[in-house]
């Protein structure tokens, strides 16, 4: 593929008909993250896809969303839902989880890998949950997972595929594992890869403004009732802390 980074910066109407393929830990993940980003490529008539490794289980509820005894299952279908209508507004070809076709070896019986929870250990910076189980992201065999995304990815036929950087937006253990995972299928397979900088300003990367999509971000966060609020200028999340829109997005 001719450069990402060259296109975006000199002409973005030789997006038109590029295949991309994001990859990232959660429902919400894509669009916190990369929403503006995403909606600049698709506008352009990029064909983006989207695999989501978990699907937020671990995620807490905003108050007065949902039943206070709902069942995990319950959960779940109303992250897919929001994720759905999300990748919709978006403009997001198609989306697929890992552990299910195509982002499942073949000749193996689909799987869940689920979310791995988390701690915050200061502000801004996550750690690992203590309770983490067997089946999640983090825990579940490395090279399993890796092969699992590797066969998306020949099925998808993207010419690059984005996710996050070493960091992992605030070292959320999912996030890490998923930038872990994308980095050496795409390195086994001798596919592209871009990783987009956790930190404003972070060395080494190159910023775009892709502030004029603010209004669609917007728009695509507000489906996420159950995991956020969105304010005037920033998100809240349940637990209170608060993260403005990612407008600026660095990616190397």
């Amino acid at each position: 593929m001719t450069d990402l980074i060259e296109i975006l910066s000199e002409d973005r109407g030789r997006l038109s008909g590029k295949r991309l393929l994001f990859v990232h830990a959660h429902p919400d993940d894509e669009t916190l993250q990369t929403g503006t980003l995403i909606a600049t490529l698709t506008e352009n008539n990029a064909v983006v896809d989207l695999i989501t490794c978990t699907r937020g289980e671990q995620g807490e509820v905003v108050s007065g969303v949902l039943p206070d005894n709902i069942t995990e299952e319950d959960l779940v279908l109303a992250r897919k839902t929001e994720l759905s209508d999300a990748c919709a507004k978006l403009g997001i070809h198609r989306r697929f989880f890992l552990g299910e076709y195509p982002a499942r070896t073949r000749g193996k019986q689909p799987r869940e890998y689920k979310d791995s929870g988390m701690r915050w250990i200061r502000e801004g910076m996550a750690g690992p949950d203590e309770n983490t189980g067997a089946d999640s992201l983090t825990k579940s065999d490395f090279d399993e997972a890796v092969a699992d995304l590797m066969a998306a990815i020949e099925e998808l036929s993207p010419c690059a595929v984005i996710s996050y950087d070493a960091g992992g937006s605030y070292n959320h253990p999912d996030h890490v594992r998923t930038h872990e995972i994308a980095k050496k299928a795409c390195a086994d397979l001798d596919v592209t890869f871009y990783e987009i900088a956790s930190e404003p300003g972070q060395g080494g990367f190159v910023y775009f403004d892709f502030s004029d999509k603010l209004p669609k971000l917007r728009e695509a966060l507000g489906f996420y009732r159950t995991q956020l609020t969105v304010c005037e200028d920033h998100v809240r999340h349940v637990g209170g802390n608060t993260e403005e829109f990612h407008t600026e997005i660095g990616i190397r």
